[in-house]
């Protein structure tokens, strides 16, 4: 197992990646499906200074309560 993202993985699971992650995040890992760049998800996660982007504090999460 190499932990290479495939693109079938991410069609799969973009609307997650969209909602979870945000638009640069989808942008980005469908770039690199469509280029062939062998990378990992986390590397397309992580912006440039190395930090996960956080989501807005205001959006309501369905799964869990704060």
């Amino acid at each position: 197992m190499q932990g290479v993202i495939t693109g079938k993985d991410v069609i799969k699971h973009l609307p997650l990646i969209w909602r979870e992650f945000g638009t640069r995040c989808a942008v980005k890992a469908l770039r690199a499906v469509l280029t062939g760049e062998k990378t990992t998800f986390l590397d397309v996660a992580c912006t440039l200074r190395g930090e996960l982007p956080q989501p807005p504090a205001e959006v309501p999460r369905r799964f869990w309560h704060s």
